[in-house]
């Protein structure tokens, strides 16, 4: 829940805690340094290092055949055009109610869906 709230700025901990026993951890030295929640929309993946992110979405991608980053991830868009992604130029928009949130675009390694960010 802490590299969650770190990376989307939210606490989003009610919505993430069904869909914890269907997830992917990377650890390093006993920390955690992404995840990988198949069953919440469309596969979020979330990570603070390049490693773990690269290795969650060598997972996901070895099955799926399409996926939505934010540009800011540089290397995850490296990732999906070195294995035969077609990257489209559509852009979407960030909605969000009160004020400005604090969060990490280029630690989104998969989105959770249009509908959840």
């Amino acid at each position: 829940m802490r590299l969650d709230k770190e990376i989307s700025g939210e606490d989003r901990e009610q919505l993430l805690n069904e869909h914890l026993k269907n997830s992917f951890v990377y650890i390093d030295n006993k920390e955690i340094k992404g995840f990988y929640l198949t069953t919440l929309g469309e596969g979020q993946i979330f990570a603070d290092s390049t490693e773990a992110g690269i290795e969650l979405m060598s997972l996901k991608y070895a099955k799926i055949d399409s996926a939505v980053i934010p540009e800011q991830n540089q290397i995850g868009l490296a990732f999906l055009r070195n294995n035969g992604f077609g990257l489209s130029e559509t852009t979407g928009k960030r909605m969000l109610l009160g004020g400005k949130i604090n969060w990490q675009p280029s630690k989104y390694f998969s989105r959770i869906g249009g509908d959840y960010g």
